[in-house]
């Protein structure tokens, strides 16, 4: 999972630290989209913008896990710089670890009940079914790829 981050500041170090910070907040997003994706219930409990709110102890169960995880992320090209006015803006550009992803997996999975974790399995072979095989095809059939 890559993401990017934009921050801006007349100190370097900030304008980097914040660019930082924008780039591990997009990512727990994509996670919540990701998550969510499969997950009727918990797209239905929370809704995705500058914000997150939960609405039932389970969604914010998922919301907890999430935000309790620590980010390993890595530069996948070096930050860039440029200043204007004395206000420096940097961009990143910063890949996400599988291994959290897994982590943030398995926990998600443990904490739900039986019938929860059945339920969300079955959402996601109807979502790889309905929905996943079908926009690869299309993709596939656009692009002249079989």
């Amino acid at each position: 999972m890559i993401d990017f981050g934009f921050g801006r500041s007349g100190d370097k170090s900030k304008a980097l630290r914040d660019a930082l910070k924008a780039a591990q907040n997009n990512i727990a997003i994509r996670l919540y989209r990701s998550i969510s994706s499969v997950d009727k219930e918990f797209a239905e409990d929370i809704t995705i913008g500058d914000k997150i709110s939960t609405q039932t102890k389970r969604a914010d169960m998922i919301v907890g896990i999430v935000d309790n995880k620590t980010a390993t992320i890595s530069y996948t090209t070096a930050p860039t710089f440029s200043r204007e006015n004395g206000v420096y803006e940097c961009q990143v550009e910063v890949k996400l670890m599988p291994e959290l992803l897994q982590s943030i997996t398995k926990e998600i999975y443990n904490s739900l009940s039986a019938d929860d974790a059945l339920k969300v399995k079955f959402d996601e072979q109807q979502f790889y079914e309905n929905v996943y095989k079908q926009e690869l095809e299309a993709y596939r059939a656009a692009n002249g790829n079989k």
